[in-house]
């Protein structure tokens, strides 16, 4: 008796156990997590970074560069991703160059590579990650700033700020934030003029060095910055705002003729190109 007791409590045990697990298995199996795409991945299914996608591409024909297998890879990395606006704006900028496919030499693809690097974090630095005024040293070897003042804003070495558009999109590999601007070190900006030849006017305004030189430009007769525009080709002795100040002397510029401030400017001009090295 004793022994047949046992027996049916064993027997009434198992048989809770089945009940039990067939009460989970009537949930379904649990589906597995789902697998996220790696940086490239994610570009090259976002429609508004196929630019980026393009850049990646062209900067990748240089055998001195293999960006698209190294944003595969482990990481984690963090990416500031351009919208195919802002490399529209970055081309319209750039005197002679309609599309990404200008950059059609080694030492160009060189320079996208250079650019395209300033946009990458060696790790995953989420929304939640960034500060304001932290700074982020890039794959370039520049660093970016961080605002985070009515927005979060992306600091290059220009003047305008890059805004993140669309934050946190997770990659296998790191962490994406779109941005509306192509950001620029200022490595690039150093040695812009020797590589894409911006018009001499432009280089000017573009020059926190220059402003009081492109005032006067403007404000001379003969619609000077329009000339410097042309096709010259042209040399310029450009004064800087500390030689316009000595110049000057306390005065505004407003207050110099608009005959003397023109023939001051036209002489600071040369027709024909001389680099430092010609003698």
């Amino acid at each position: 008796m004793k022994a047949l007791k046992q027996l049916t409590r064993l027997t009434f045990l198992l048989l809770f156990i089945g009940f039990t697990s067939c009460s989970d298995d009537d949930n379904g199996p649990t589906p597995p997590e789902e697998d996220l795409d790696n940086i490239v991945e994610i570009a090259q299914a976002t429609p508004e970074l196929s630019s980026l996608v393009a850049a990646l591409q062209k900067a990748d024909e240089s055998a001195n560069n293999d960006l698209i297998t190294a944003l595969s890879g482990d990481g984690p990395f963090t990416v500031f991703a351009p919208t195919n606006q802002a490399f529209a704006d970055l081309l319209a900028q750039l005197d002679g160059f309609d599309s990404l496919d200008d950059f059609s030499s080694e030492q160009l693809q060189d320079l996208l590579a250079v650019i395209l690097t300033y946009h990458v974090v060696a790790d995953a630095a989420f929304s939640t990650d960034l500060s304001d005024g932290m700074s982020l040293t890039t794959l370039q070897g520049s660093t970016l700033q961080v605002s985070t003042s009515g927005g979060v804003f992306i600091q290059d070495a220009t003047d305008v700020d890059a805004q993140v558009t669309t934050a946190d999109v997770e990659a296998s590999n790191g962490v994406v934030h779109i941005i509306d601007k192509v950001l620029l070190p200022q490595a690039i900006l150093d040695g812009l003029a020797d590589i894409i030849l911006m018009p001499i006017t432009d280089l000017a305004i573009g020059n926190e060095n220059l402003e009081n030189l492109v005032a006067a430009l403007v404000a001379a007769d003969g619609d000077l910055p329009t000339v410097l525009r042309g096709d010259g080709p042209f040399t310029v002795l450009a004064p800087t705002d500390e030689a316009f100040e000595t110049f000057l002397d306390g005065a505004a510029l407003a207050d110099v003729p608009v005959d003397v401030l023109t023939n001051v400017l036209l002489n600071h001009v040369i027709s024909g190109e001389i680099t430092s090295t010609d003698r």
